[in-house]
């Protein structure tokens, strides 16, 4: 539902932004989807035919930068730790990024 002014209008929209639109009226519920654009993105780049896992990290950990390395010694034992080695390369990535990542 998009609000304009003082008049609500319910549109007919399947696709915004590339994002799939999907509402069950019954329980009121809205939700996007970018399942196709992820899809166009993995054929992109060659990997449409790769396996599908979970992502890693369940929903119980909270994370913050509170619980980021303070002193010299934490920091020196996270350093080899393989998020933080690659993203010092962000801002130029390579093929072997890439690979890493993967």
């Amino acid at each position: 539902m998009i609000q304009i002014g003082y008049k609500r209008y319910l549109g007919a929209a399947k696709k915004i932004l590339g994002m799939e639109i999907h509402k069950d009226r019954g329980s009121r519920k809205l939700w996007l989807s970018q399942q196709g654009y992820v899809e166009k993105v993995l054929d992109r780049f060659g990997m449409s035919k790769a396996k599908p896992v979970s992502t890693p990290l369940a929903n119980h950990f909270k994370l913050s930068t509170e619980q980021c390395p303070k002193t010299d010694n934490e920091i020196e034992k996270w350093k080899a730790h393989a998020i933080g080695q690659v993203c010092k390369y962000m801002s130029k990535p390579r093929r072997s990024h890439w690979e890493a990542v993967k």
